[in-house]
């Protein structure tokens, strides 16, 4: 079974989460589906993990992608690539995007 296209990917978040804006609905399968891409280095993210993502995003705002998605990241460099995407959809997720502010595993 392949993965949902970002348009398809979008609609089910926005259906199953409605708190979730479209823009996050958006950005939010736009990050999936470039996880998912073969040229990336980036471990996935399923469907079912960008639920999870985006039922903590519409309760807890933006700073909860810190830990829903960057914090499942060990490799300090695929870390700090995801960081970098996740800062140009939600600009406000982490302020300065460094290697070393994505490396602390608390957030």
């Amino acid at each position: 079974v392949d993965y949902l296209n970002d348009t398809q990917e979008a609609d089910l978040l926005q259906r199953r989460i409605p708190a979730l804006t479209p823009h996050q609905a958006d950005a939010l399968a736009e990050i999936g589906a470039a996880t998912r891409n073969r040229t990336s280095k980036l471990d996935p993210f399923s469907t079912r993990e960008m639920l999870a993502v985006a039922q903590d995003l519409a309760a807890f705002g933006e700073q909860s992608l810190r830990y829903t998605m960057l914090s499942k990241i060990a490799d300090q460099s695929k870390r700090a690539a995801l960081a970098t995407m996740l800062a140009g959809k939600f600009p406000g997720i982490i302020g300065n995007v460094t290697p070393e502010s994505t490396n602390d595993k608390a957030f």
